[in-house]
């Protein structure tokens, strides 16, 4: 009788024990949801906000290169009469460079935002 007992109550301290454990996984769960959620937001207004960069900086990136091209073009015609302006000019052709670097990035922005969106 007394065993009976003491297993009686071994299993009700069990039982007791694992709804305490169960409610605290499920108030867990519930914390880790809302955090997530969060976290999702975060990521979603990351993700806005380098799409906006990304269109932002594609909209420079032509915009300083049709302003290089003609920099480029009227200093082309301007070297065959003034020789001190061929260094300028070395120093607008290596813009070119800045601007391709900036187009990698760009596109390595699209693909960061692609990957985020997906």
């Amino acid at each position: 009788n007394r065993a009976k007992q003491a297993e009686t109550q071994l299993k009700e301290d069990f039982e007791g024990k694992q709804a305490a454990f169960k409610k605290k996984l499920d108030d867990d769960s519930q914390a880790l949801g809302g955090h997530l959620k969060k976290v999702n937001a975060s990521i979603d207004s990351v993700a806005n906000a380098i799409k906006d960069v990304n269109t932002a900086l594609g909209k420079q990136a032509e915009e300083q290169g049709k302003q290089l091209d003609l920099a480029g073009a009227r200093l082309e015609k301007l070297e065959a009469h003034y020789s001190t302006f061929s260094k300028k000019l070395d120093e607008v052709r290596g813009y070119g460079a800045h601007v391709q670097e900036l187009n990698q990035t760009v596109g390595k922005l699209r693909e960061v935002l692609e990957s985020v969106t997906e």
